[in-house]
């Protein structure tokens, strides 16, 4: 998600803050599409609501651990919280700059780089 500001909704990768990464995971047995996972791996990571159905895939690529990935986008926020949820031990919800996402600290740089070359995100 990107703020009017440019900014990404970032979390951070366990305890180490410089390491910013969209929200993610993977498909668990119980999740009836990538969509599904994506709201759901929003909520359990941020907070924000949004429908699975409501979800657009706008970019798919291998990632640097080897797994395929797709990016969505939500056409509508359901419910955005009182506050993003951080979790000490899981990570640290943020609004980043996309260059804070393409540093070497971060783990999936290379595959932040070109999602917002492909959608026309300055990074530098």
């Amino acid at each position: 998600m990107l703020s009017e500001q440019s900014l990404v909704l970032a979390v951070s990768r366990g305890r180490n803050r410089d390491d910013l990464g969209l929200p993610f995971g993977d498909v668990d047995p119980g999740d009836i599409n990538l969509g599904f996972t994506a709201a759901r791996e929003l909520l359990e990571e941020t907070g924000v609501v949004v429908a699975p159905f409501d979800l657009a895939p706008i970019f798919s690529a291998v990632s640097v651990t080897g797994t395929y990935a797709t990016t969505f986008v939500p056409h509508h926020i359901l419910q955005w919280p009182r506050r993003l949820k951080s979790q000490p031990f899981e990570g640290y919800v943020t609004w980043a700059e996309p260059c804070e996402m393409v540093t070497a600290h971060c783990t999936f740089a290379a595959y932040q780089r070109a999602l917002f070359t492909k959608l026309e995100i300055p990074y530098r």
